[in-house]
C-alpha cells in the first residue's frame, strides 16, 4: 500500500512552526508496518491544495491531509478537495448541528465563519471532531481514499487514531512491512553504523536517526507474508542487540524519558532529580511522559550554591573545598534529593554549560552526574563540546540514561532478594 501525507498551511511552508503532525502520523503508521512514501507541504492556496491532493491521489492508495479546515478565509482545504474530486461543496446538516452545539456550550452564537466548517464536497463523508469545531472529511475516487483532518495537533491526533489509522490498517494486505526500533545511547553514530554493517539484506532495511546524542535504529523487514516479516524483524533485533551490546537502552520508537517512566512504573519504583546546569530539562522531559506522576516524586533546580545547601543539605564547606561542579557535590546533591523526597532512586547533575565560567582544571562542558540508591551512590563525569544549549541537552540525555540504568539495577537487586527468600 502506498501512503502519502499532505500538510497545508503557510506557516509550515515558511518554517514558522514545526510540522509535528507528519512525524506523529508517520510514526504511528510505521509501527503498523505501513510506510509513508511521500510528504508534501503546500501553502494556503486553493489551486495549489487541489493540485497537491490530485497528484497525491494519482500516486498513492491512501492520502492523509492535515490543515486548512478552520473557519477563516485562508482555510481552503474543503475547496481544494472539492476541486480535486470535481464535486461541488454542499452544507452538511450533521456538521451544522455539531457546530451549533459546540458554540452553545461556549455560550456564544454561531458565526458565519463557523458555518463554513459544515461544507463538504458532494460524496465525501464527515469525520467527527470531538475536540474542535472543524469536522474532518473522507472521500474516495477510483479506489483511492483521501482523509482530510484539522491541523490543530490535539484535534488531529484523536481523529487520526480513532477514525483513520484503523481504516488504513484494515485496507493493508498481508504483505505489510514489520518495523522494530532500538534506542541506542553512549555510542557514536559511526560506530553504530560499523557494528551494524552487513546486517541489511534484500528483505531488511536498516536506518538510523540521531537526536541530542540518542540514536534510534530502525529495522524494517519486508516479506511475502506479515508472519515472515515479523520473524525477519525479530531476528534482526536479536542480531543488532548482540552487535551493539550495552549501548542499547531499550526497544521501541521511544525516548529515554519514556523508557525511564515505563521502567519505574513496571518495577513499582520512584525517583527524584536535582539539577543545576540542566535547569529543569530532565524534569521537563520526564513530565512530558503521560503517567509519569506515579513514579516521579520530586524535582529541584538548585542553581545557586545556597540552594544546594538549603534544599538538598549539601554542606557549604564541601562546596567551598571541592567546588560546585565536582563529584563530591554531585553525590551530595543526589543523596540529599533521595533523602528529602523518599524516592528509591535520585539523579543529580551539576556542570559548566558555558560559554563562560570554565577554567583549565574545569573547562566549559564538564558535567558531573550522581545517582543515589539504597545500594550507594554512583558518580559519573562527562565532558561535552558545543554551545551552551548542546551541553545542557546532551547532559540531559546522559542523566536520563544513568537514571534508567540504576532503576533497572535496583529492580534486579530487589528481584534477586525475593528469589533468595
Amino acid at each position: 500500500m502506498r501512503i502519502e501525507i499532505v500538510s497545508t498551511g503557510d506557516e509550515l511552508v515558511l518554517g514558522e512552526i514545526a510540522d509535528t503532525n507528519v512525524a506523529e502520523m508517520a510514526s504511528a503508521l510505521e509501527e503498523e508496518g505501513l510506510v509513508v512514501s511521500r510528504v508534501t507541504v503546500v501553502g494556503d492556496d486553493r489551486a495549489e491544495i487541489a493540485r497537491a491532493y490530485g497528484e497525491a491521489l494519482g500516486r498513492a492508495d491512501v492520502v492523509i491531509a492535515t490543515g486548512g479546515l478552520g473557519p477563516t478565509e485562508d482555510d481552503l482545504a474543503r475547496e481544494g478537495l472539492a476541486d480535486a474530486l470535481g464535486e461541488p461543496l454542499e452544507t452538511r446538516a450533521e456538521a451544522e448541528r455539531a457546530i451549533a452545539q459546540r458554540a452553545a456550550g461556549y455560550g456564544r452564537p454561531v458565526m458565519a465563519a463557523d458555518r463554513r466548517q459544515a461544507l463538504a464536497p458532494r460524496g465525501a463523508t464527515i469525520i467527527e471532531n470531538p475536540n474542535g469545531s472543524a469536522p474532518g472529511l473522507r472521500a474516495s475516487i477510483d479506489g483511492k481514499t483521501i482523509y482530510v483532518l484539522p491541523g490543530v495537533p490535539h484535534e488531529m491526533r484523536e481523529m487520526f487514531r480513532s477514525a483513520v489509522l484503523p481504516e488504513v490498517v484494515a485496507k493493508a494486505d498481508d504483505s505489510r512491512d514489520a518495523v522494530r526500533h532500538l534506542v541506542v545511547h553512549g555510542m557514536p553514530e559511526a560506530e553504530v553504523a560499523e557494528r551494524l554493517a552487513g546486517l541489511a539484506h534484500d528483505g531488511l532495511n536498516v536506518g538510523t536517526r540521531t537526536r541530542a546524542g540518542v540514536i534510534t535504529v530502525r529495522l524494517r523487514a519486508r516479506a511475502a507474508t506479515a508472519e515472515d516479516a515479523r520473524r525477519i524483524a525479530d531476528e534482526a533485533v536479536a542480531a543488532a542487540r548482540e552487535r551493539l551490546g550495552e549501548a542499547v537502552a531499550g526497544e521501541g520508537d521511544r525516548t529515554l524519558a519514556e523508557l525511564v517512566a515505563e521502567t519505574a512504573r513496571a518495577e513499582d519504583l520512584t525517583f527524584a532529580v536535582a539539577e543545576s546546569c540542566t535547569g529543569g530539562l530532565v524534569a521537563a522531559a520526564l513530565v512530558a511522559v503521560p503517567g509519569v506522576s506515579s513514579s516521579f516524586v520530586e524535582g529541584w533546580v538548585t542553581y545557586s550554591n545556597e540552594s544546594k545547601t538549603l534544599r538538598l543539605g549539601v554542606p557549604p564547606e564541601l562546596i567551598e573545598s571541592a567546588g560546585a561542579v565536582s563529584p563530591e557535590v554531585a553525590g551530595a546533591m543526589a543523596e540529599g534529593a533521595r533523602r528529602e523526597s523518599g524516592a528509591d532512586v535520585a539523579l543529580a547533575i551539576t556542570g559548566i554549560a558555558g560559554p563562560g565560567g570554565g577554567t583549565p582544571e574545569k573547562p566549559v562542558g564538564l558535567v558531573q552526574f550522581a545517582v543515589a540508591t539504597a545500594a550507594g551512590t554512583k558518580l559519573t563525569e562527562r565532558r561535552f563540546r558545543g554551545s551552551r544549549d548542546v551541553v545542557r541537552r546532551r547532559a540531559t540525555q546522559v542523566g536520563l540514561r544513568l537514571l534508567l540504568g540504576d532503576l533497572r539495577a535496583t529492580a534486579a537487586t530487589a528481584a534477586n532478594g525475593r528469589q533468595g527468600n
